[in-house]
């Protein structure tokens, strides 16, 4: 009996150790690099990046046009984003706008986190894969 719980424990404490592991990982700075919605690519408009920072359970980027920010849950591999708000900016070209719109229904729909190569994040018909910004080197 003592045996199984040992090892019941120390499989409790390196599943804990992971989840703490893998959130450390995607606390940084991600730019979008492909996205789908329903089958749609967004638009990547290369002077408006799409990017999105984890932070202690925030969450904050930038939709192509506006900014966005709020909360986030994870647990294991799901994710769950909790009271974003995004300001509310024109831009143009209209394909930024047709882009951010895209993304902001995308981003409210994600329910997994994966690290594969990048930052991806999935949900019922949405795919976004992101790669980390490195720092400026003067930060």
């Amino acid at each position: 009996m003592f045996k199984l719980a040992s090892v019941a424990l120390l499989a409790l404490i390196s599943v804990s150790c992971l989840g703490s592991d893998f959130e450390d990982s995607i606390e940084r700075s991600w730019q979008l690099t492909s996205g789908r919605v329903d089958g749609a690519e967004i638009p990547i408009v290369a002077t408006h990046p799409i990017t999105i920072s984890f932070d202690g359970g925030e969450v904050d980027g930038t939709a192509a046009c506006n900014g966005y920010g709020g909360q986030y849950a994870l647990s294991g591999s799901s994710i769950s984003f909790e009271s974003l708000a995004f300001t509310e900016m024109a831009c143009s070209p209209q394909e930024v706008m047709d882009s951010e719109q895209m993304y902001a229904d995308a981003i409210t729909r994600v329910e997994q986190v994966v690290l594969d190569n990048g930052l991806v994040l999935r949900g019922t018909g949405v795919e976004l894969v992101f790669e980390a910004v490195e720092p400026d080197a003067g930060s």
